[in-house]
Order: C-alpha cells, then structure tokens, then sequence
C-alpha cells in the first residue's frame, strides 16, 4: 500500500515529533515492502530530506517560537497562518496524491497538518490514519482558537479509519472529552521504537556527571531537583549537562537562581538522534522530570516522553522526577527501570538522590535496564500500528 505521512517540523533535532517519525518511518521501511511518502511544512531556511520520498513545503514565519510571540499580539496568527499554507499548497498536494496513487494518508494530529487534512479531504475522499502524541484538547491555546479548531479535531479524529496513541491513559483522556466509537481501531505507539545499546554500559564507581536530554516538561521538578541536591554536587563535583533549548535569557535566569551551582551547571543544544545514545553513555545518571502544577496536570498524566527510548538504549540508571498521577510513574514502577522521585519536597527529592548515587544501586538498576531493553527490543507494539496503517 502506498501511504503518505503528512506533518510539520525540523529535522535539526529540536522537534520531537519529527524526531519520533523518523524513528518510525525508518522501522516500517525495514519491516515491510510498502511504500511510504512523506510531506513535511518545515520553518527552516535550509532544508535537507530525511528519505527518498520526502518533500517538503516551506511555511516560512510558523517556527513555535515566532508563532508564540506574534500570537501575544495577533491571537489568532497560529490559526491565520495554518489556512494560507494550507490554501497555498492544496492543488500541489492534490496532484501529488494522484500522481503517486497514494491509498492512505497518515497525519500528525496538529494543527498546520489538521488543516492541511481537511482541505484535501473536501476534494478527495480518501482514507486516513490520525497520530495523537499529546491531547489537542489540553493544549492552552486562546478561546478564540479553541472555539475555531477544536471543531475540526474532533471531526478528524472521528471520522479516521483509525488512530495512534501514545499510551492507553491518552486514549481515555480523550474519550472524555469528545465522543469516541468504541470500535475505533487504535494502537499504542508507546512514542516510539526501543532498541539495544551497541556498546554495553560502564557503572563507574563514583557519579560525576548527570544529564538532561530533550525537551523539558518539568520545568517544576528540574528547579526543585537542582534546589535540593546542589549542596551535594557541589561537595563532590558533580556536573549536571542540558541538552535542549533553552534561551540565553533562560539559562541566565536559572543560573541566577541557583548561583551555588553556577560552575556545575551546563546548557548545550540537542544531540543529534545518530549520536545521542553513545553521548548519554558518557554520563552516570541521566535525569527526566515531568510538570507537577495543575496547570499542565492532562498533559502529565498521559505523557510518555520520547526521550525515554533513547535513555533505556543507553543502560544508564535513570532518575525519574514524575507525580504520582502520571502514566510514566506507573511504568516505571511497573517494570522497574528507574530510582522515582514523587514530590517536590526537598527532603524526598535529597533522599532519592543520595540512594541514586550508591555504586550498588545504580548497577542493580543499569542491569535492570538492560534486561527491559532486551525484552522490549522486538517492538511487539508497533505491530498494530503498522497494521493499521498498511492493512487496514
């Protein structure tokens, strides 16, 4: 079957989506002799493809951060800007289908794709598949966009051949907020492809350096962290490293507030997907936080980071800074891949830390890592996903 995946993002390592795509158009491309397209709305100058058959549409001005601060002023820019590019680039779309014989699409569930989806699909009657990676209907955006785009979310969800998830809790969310056929075919993409290390980890005795790759949902959890345990890695210099984007007026702020650790603490920008599980492998602890507030509570409880996969592949022990309510707390207890922090209590957080640094513990965990990983390895769960999109 020959199916195109339509959705937007850069391939420089700073969009997740993207990034998750690629893993999986890379994984089915190895598994079957489907055929698969892609078309991606990239806000980058300079663009270079992914794979062979690849195009891609610029929208230039539509980078997140532009949009978001246009938006502070224009609130409804982000809805603006996703008609023109969809207008823009509909009979090109339209002739490209036709032209390839395109039998199903398959589309990101954001709003730019969405868009772009429902204009084709008032010219073309063909099947399509939906990917949701976060709720759309958790998203803060202003209620005149709301008013304007949730209508055609649901529509779009509702009237797909099927959809993705990436995990059952999101599912739920969702039924609860629209409704959902019982029978609507689904898979759990679980966000992502698990794999094995090349290189076995090596446990080093004393932790000397810790990590935070991808983007930060957690912002929360990451200040109360560096609160309670800069006194510690002050004492035995230990360095914490962010990989991710962060603006000098960020990491001036955050610096600024945790002065203690100023020399111990160091922003760089994201690794390249080829090197990151080799780059992680160098440290001795890697950290993943997800938001406590209640602002962002939907989001928290039915996230599963993309970032996790490339952890896991690492074999290096984890520390788990994630609410109670949270999916991921369940996981991570369930099949117990990590040292869990729960709270933003200091005391809490301080206790966890000081058990993550215990040369025993962390063995205990990397072996118990690398056990998962062996089992999970297979990607039993793209399975269905993969049936859904080229046999269904």
């Amino acid at each position: 079957m020959k199916v195109l995946l339509i959705t937007n993002g850069s391939n420089k390592g700073s969009s997740s989506s993207w990034t998750l795509f690629t893993k999986f158009l890379k994984y089915f491309q190895n598994q079957n002799k489907n055929e698969l397209f892609v078309i991606r709305f990239s806000p980058d100058w300079l663009n270079s493809k992914s794979f062979k058959y690849e195009k891609i549409y610029s929208t230039f001005l539509f980078s997140g951060l532009l949009v978001s601060l246009i938006s502070k002023f224009f609130p409804n820019y982000l809805l603006f800007v996703s008609r023109y590019y969809s207008k823009k680039y509909n009979n090109r779309l339209i002739k490209y289908i036709n032209y390839n014989k395109i039998e199903k699409i398959w589309v990101y569930c954001d709003v730019l794709p969405v868009f772009v989806l429902s204009d084709i699909l008032k010219r073309q009657v063909i099947n399509y598949h939906v990917s949701i990676f976060d709720n759309p209907f958790s998203v803060n955006y202003n209620n005149s966009v709301k008013r304007q785009i949730y209508p055609i979310f649901k529509s779009i969800i509702n009237q797909s051949s099927s959809i993705d998830v990436t995990i059952d809790e999101l599912l739920l969310q969702i039924k609860s907020q629209i409704f959902l056929d019982d029978n609507k075919p689904y898979a759990v993409s679980m966000a992502g492809v698990f794999k094995e290390p090349e290189f076995q980890p090596v446990i080093n005795k004393n932790v000397k350096r810790i990590c935070l790759a991808g983007s930060i949902f957690g912002i929360d959890a990451l200040n109360e962290f560096l609160l309670s345990c800069s006194k510690v890695m002050i004492e035995e210099s230990i360095q914490f490293d962010v990989y991710s984007t962060f603006s000098n007026y960020h990491i001036a702020y955050i610096k600024k507030r945790f002065p203690l650790i100023e020399n111990n603490l160091k922003f760089f920008d994201f690794i390249d997907e080829n090197s990151i599980v080799s780059k992680l492998q160098f440290y001795d602890l890697l950290y993943l936080p997800l938001f406590f507030g209640n602002e962002k509570l939907n989001q928290s409880m039915s996230s599963f980071p993309s970032k996790l996969h490339n952890y896991l592949a690492s074999g290096i022990p984890i520390i788990f800074h994630v609410p109670k309510f949270s999916a991921l707390y369940n996981y991570v207890i369930s099949n117990n891949i990590g040292f869990l922090i729960s709270s933003l209590n200091n005391i809490e957080i301080l206790n966890i830390f000081m058990v993550s640094l215990k040369y025993q513990n962390r063995i205990k965990l990397s072996d118990n890592i690398v056990s998962f990983n062996k089992k999970v390895a297979n990607n039993f769960h793209l399975r269905n996903l993969e049936n859904l999109l080229f046999y269904n």
